[in-house]
């Protein structure tokens, strides 16, 4: 009993008393795992070169492909190989997650398919996708495993010499995707052909790579990855910021696009619109509403002010978009002039085809002035279709009030009140008048909405607030 306890003492005095010391030591070996992350990022934007003149490419398409036809050669054998070897770990891995594999690969397809206008870079004598490569390195330097701090940290240093384009940053997740689906396919097949094969490359590790990469909720970090983004932040009016992400992505796709067709990288583009809007900052506006309007970023992005940068940058727009221009500035001409050479054709066809030839001018004048209304109806009709296909609707950037506490407000009366505070010099008699009624008529409708006396069944009182149009169940009983 002494010695047993004698043991324990010793071991106690040679353990730590706490968990300092190994916290002290986790975070070190952690830390020395990012750093050679980090190493390897850097060898590998030193390595990769850039490739101009390929400006499009279907990698994604015929990789798929093959990808498709490999997974059905692999699950059509996986369980006869799993007969002959019933112990084999991957093999029972590989046959209980087929399903899940297959359902995997098409939303990576669908994902990555349109982007066939992406940088290439040749890697060991291949010609891939910038986003191929970084995935494919990435994993090759942690041996297929997956962990988004590593791979976050990865791409920032990757970009600190090589800042990635911003449809880029949307198709790292799906190249990680596919590079594991690659390798789960190529290692499946090995295992089909040859049950009894051993590999240091696991299945398991694969499959669990992958659901890791499927499961993690990427906007934090795909956000912090975008190169300009931080300069997008830097908006003098402080509105870029406290937007939703759809708003927010609507300003990105914006500055990508007039990078592309222009004598910028997406890092001069957002820089240039941010030096317009802190220009704008220090201009004396006589009204305060349109001083904060031009000293917001997007008003060089999305609204008026896009005009100005595309000069700055030296944009070359499409013919398409020269178009869509042309019809936002001249609207009255562009519709007047389609609805009338429209409702004179179909009027003129109508005619020709349902009047004969010996039909005397008088009748055919009578005829197309009683075709007049409804020529001219379906050639609105026409005109409509036209121009929502002509100029698609855009959502309008808004705020995001998610994490914020918000109180519901009647906007009309005190929308009403500043628009006549605003008069006040020229209505110096009414506009005092104007306030207090303005003041009256919003307490009292909170003061009506809220008190029992809607509640009785009354003619005169239902015909005296008639006009608000109250809720049903404020006048029940």
């Amino acid at each position: 009993m002494i010695q047993t306890e004698s043991v324990w003492e010793k071991e106690r005095m040679h353990s730590p008393s706490d968990h300092g010391e190994t916290d002290l030591q986790g975070a070190e070996l952690q830390e020395a795992e990012l750093r050679t992350m980090r190493d390897a990022a850097m060898q590998l934007a030193a390595r990769l070169g850039w490739l101009p003149k390929i400006s499009s490419s279907d990698t994604f398409a015929r990789r798929y492909r093959k990808l498709t036809e490999v997974f059905q050669t692999v699950f059509k054998g996986v369980d006869a190989a799993f007969r002959q070897a019933p112990g084999s770990e991957d093999l029972l891995w590989l046959r209980d997650n087929a399903q899940q594999l297959s359902s995997a690969a098409r939303p990576v397809a669908d994902d990555l398919g349109p982007l066939t206008h992406l940088p290439h870079v040749g890697n060991e004598g291949e010609i891939v996708p910038r986003v191929l490569a970084v995935a494919e390195a990435f994993f090759d330097e942690t041996d297929d495993t997956f962990c988004k701090n590593k791979f976050k940290t990865f791409c920032l240093a990757f970009e600190e010499s090589t800042p990635l384009e911003f449809h880029e940053i949307g198709a790292l997740v799906p190249a990680l995707k596919l590079v594991l689906l690659e390798r789960i396919a190529s290692r499946g097949r090995c295992l089909v052909d040859n049950p009894t094969s051993k590999s240091s490359k696991r299945i398991a590790t694969l499959i669990r790579s992958l659901r890791n990469s499927t499961q993690t909720s990427w906007k934090d970090e795909l956000d912090a990855l975008i190169p300009f983004d931080r300069i997008l932040r830097e908006d003098p009016a402080d509105a870029y910021a406290a937007m939703d992400i759809e708003s927010r992505n609507v300003y990105r796709e914006r500055v990508a696009n007039i990078a592309k067709r222009s004598d910028r990288t997406e890092l001069e583009v957002a820089q240039e619109a941010l030096t317009l809007a802190r220009h704008a900052q220090r201009k004396k506006f006589s009204d305060a509403r349109i001083a904060l309007r031009e000293c917001h970023i997007g008003y060089y992005l999305v609204s008026e002010g896009t005009k100005l940068l595309c000069q700055r940058v030296g944009y070359h727009p499409t013919f398409s978009e020269r178009l869509r221009t042309w019809l936002r500035r001249h609207p009255d001409e562009y519709l007047f002039f389609g609805i009338g050479v429209l409702s004179f054709a179909i009027m003129t066809e109508a005619v020709w085809l349902l009047t004969p030839a010996w039909t005397s001018p008088e009748l055919v004048l009578l005829s197309m002035l009683i075709l007049l209304l409804p020529s001219s109806q379906a050639a609105v009709q026409l005109m409509n279709c036209l121009t929502t296909n002509l100029l698609p609707a855009g959502s309008l950037p808004k705020l995001d009030f998610s994490e914020r506490r918000t109180y519901p407000t009647i906007a009309l009366p005190w929308w009403l009140f500043q628009r006549f505070c605003s008069m006040k010099t020229k209505c110096a008699p009414w506009w005092k008048v104007w306030k207090y009624a303005t003041w009256a008529t919003t307490i009292a409708i909170f003061t009506l909405r809220s008190s029992p006396i809607c509640r009785i069944r009354t003619n005169w009182l239902r015909k005296t607030i008639r006009w608000w149009r109250w809720p049903r169940d404020l006048s029940a009983n």
